[in-house]
């Protein structure tokens, strides 16, 4: 949706938070000045703060946002789509949410 708007965006994936790709992770951030990071469970404690630790350390001038669970458990019970959507971090949430940010 977002490219069907004319809004440019890059998906990086990052599988593994150990070995973290520190070096990669700074080159991509230091190429941005908006970093949405998407995470299916809790924000706190993950791969998140080490982007953020990144940015930091660097002094990168980028601005973080991150989506996912905010120090929670995931609610509901479903299939994968519809929990996903409960918790809203479904593919329209998230849409609405990035948009916001870029706005």
């Amino acid at each position: 949706k977002l490219h069907d708007e004319n809004i440019n965006i890059k998906v990086i994936n990052i599988p593994t938070i150990k070995p973290l790709d520190y070096q990669g992770i700074k080159n991509e951030c230091s190429a941005q000045t908006n970093i949405i990071y998407v995470e299916e469970h809790n924000i706190i404690g993950g791969i998140g703060e080490s982007i953020a630790a990144v940015i930091a350390e660097n002094n990168i001038d980028a601005k973080l946002t991150r989506i996912g669970l905010v120090d929670t458990f995931a609610h509901g019970y479903g299939t994968y789509d519809e929990v996903k959507q409960m918790n809203g971090i479904d593919e329209k949430t998230l849409y609405e949410k990035i948009k916001k940010v870029i706005q």
